[in-house]
């Protein structure tokens, strides 16, 4: 049977970690999913990496594009949008949940109403009534489909 390794050890290893080590560890917990910038500072912080060093790898990866709240705003939306759709304030608390600012949490869904925010095809069990209209959010678009 393998045996785990020790936590404190961990934590002590991590917290003596120089900066090459932390830039690899925050770029390995990217490879499993996108996150946000604030939520990989968080996830790096509470491992026991030394903070310092933590907003310095992730101030690196946002500079060579590995990291963009923007990006990782709008596929969240999409997917979102293609599973199962939901209003403009749960998507809202969504994105601020997973650590994107308000106010750009706030442009994006702005970005999507103005657009149709509508999925280019409708989901499984979904009927659509008929085309969205500009400007029209989830709770619209889901009155008009009960409508039926």
């Amino acid at each position: 049977m393998a045996r785990r390794r020790d936590p404190e050890a961990q934590r002590a290893r991590r917290a003596a970690a120089d900066a090459a080590d932390v830039l690899e560890a925050a770029a390995r917990s990217l490879r499993g999913a996108l996150r946000s910038r604030r939520s990989l500072e968080e996830r790096l912080i509470a491992a026991g990496y030394p903070e310092a060093h933590v907003l310095a790898a992730v101030e690196r990866l946002a500079e060579i594009g590995l990291i963009d709240d923007e990006r990782y705003g709008k596929e969240l939306i999409e997917a979102r949008d293609r599973s199962r759709q939901r209003g403009d304030r749960a998507l809202l608390q969504e994105l601020k949940r997973r650590g994107l600012d308000e106010s750009l949490a706030l442009r994006l869904l702005e970005e999507r109403s103005s657009v149709g925010g509508e999925p280019s095809s409708p989901s499984w069990g979904a009927s659509r009534v008929d085309e969205a209209t500009p400007g029209e959010g989830a709770e619209e678009r889901d009155r008009k489909s009960t409508r039926l």
